[in-house]
């Protein structure tokens, strides 16, 4: 039985989404949408209600509509309605599929280790020295030894960077950088952030985007889409969560994020009690019915690497978390029990 990517899928019905009249959705693996029927008359649609749904798992979705019957399988109605996202589609899934090996004899090699080549440059933290600065300053941040392999460092940044940037040739300051890489489903690099790791230099952060075509979200190849997906601001902070990503900022109306609304929930940073701008995007998260976390006054630190350098263990965060995590109108009065503006 061939495998279906679920999580693959989900992505293209949203994207499929922009093609299709009030499209929108209503629960856990279900959208709706304003299906055309062939029944209608010359020039009028009629509002008849088009479904995609799961049906069974490990099949691909299937779309029905309630009015005239119309049913085929999701994959169908994106070739019809969006043929080159259709193609898209497909050859993700071509290279997802693992390739039948030949029965002949074959003579056994060494696997090879793909490297891509945007990573040519940094040196990967796991062939520091443990004394080394940069060791030190991860381990003072309490980073679990198990996503070492994420980090890197780029020893002259801006010189570095400035195959991307060639304006970065110009800055006088060139001291190393922790930096982060973000790949796409398929181990494809697609952009980095970089931190310095002096307290006073700025900006502290800096984002470089190679695919701008892709949700520039931290962490997305690491998840499980049938596990609760866990949603912070900082990279950092998610390595101190299971089945946790990034997103870099407080935007929680990206494709992505509407992508995993009803299986995610959303860990802002502490600052969002005295930040307007950032609370108003919080808000606006749960409105549109995302889970949300808020924290207690009493657990110290302005997001999760501060909490777990504070004195917590993951162990405890995660309970802490899941106790304090709400929706719908009691995430409301929560956001507004606990804003302090």
């Amino acid at each position: 039985m061939q495998h279906i990517d679920k999580f693959l899928e989900i992505q293209y019905v949203n994207r499929l989404g922009v093609y299709l009249t009030n499209f929108k959705q209503v629960k856990s693996r279900n959208w709706v949408f304003s299906h055309t029927c062939e029944t209608a008359k010359p020039g009028k649609k009629l509002k008849a209600r088009g479904s995609i749904y799961e049906i069974k798992e490990n099949t691909t979705f299937n779309v029905k509509c309630f009015h005239c019957g119309y049913s085929v399988a999701f994959t169908t109605l994106l070739k019809e309605t969006a043929p080159v996202l259709y193609d898209e589609y497909q050859l993700h899934r071509y290279r997802d599929q693992p390739q039948k090996i030949v029965s002949d004899p074959v003579v056994v090699q060494e696997a090879k280790t793909f490297v891509d080549a945007n990573l040519e440059g940094l040196i990967p933290i796991t062939k520091l020295a443990p004394t080394s600065a940069v060791m030190r300053w991860i381990d003072r941040r309490k980073i679990p030894r198990k996503h070492y392999k994420l980090m890197y460092v780029a020893k002259n940044f801006y010189k570095w960077a400035s195959r991307y940037k060639p304006e970065f040739k110009e800055s006088k300051d060139d001291s190393p950088r922790l930096v982060l890489p973000y790949f796409d489903l398929h181990g494809r690099v697609i952009g980095f952030t970089a931190r310095t790791f002096a307290p006073k230099v700025e900006p502290r952060y800096i984002h470089l985007r190679l695919d701008k075509d892709i949700d520039f979200v931290y962490g997305t190849e690491r998840i499980d889409p049938s596990k609760k997906i866990y949603v912070c601001e900082g990279q950092i902070d998610s390595f101190f969560v299971d089945n946790c990503v990034a997103v870099g900022g407080a935007n929680y109306s990206t494709p992505f994020m509407n992508s995993i609304k009803s299986n995610c929930v959303i860990i802002p940073d502490s600052d969002w009690k005295r930040n307007s701008q950032v609370a108003k995007q919080l808000k606006k998260a749960i409105v549109a019915g995302f889970s949300v976390c808020m924290l207690p006054d009493n657990i110290s630190g302005k997001d999760l690497n501060d909490i777990v350098k504070a004195g917590l263990t993951i162990e405890e965060l995660k309970t802490i978390i899941d106790r304090h995590t709400y929706t719908g109108l009691t995430a409301q009065l929560e956001f507004a029990m606990n804003k302090k503006f």
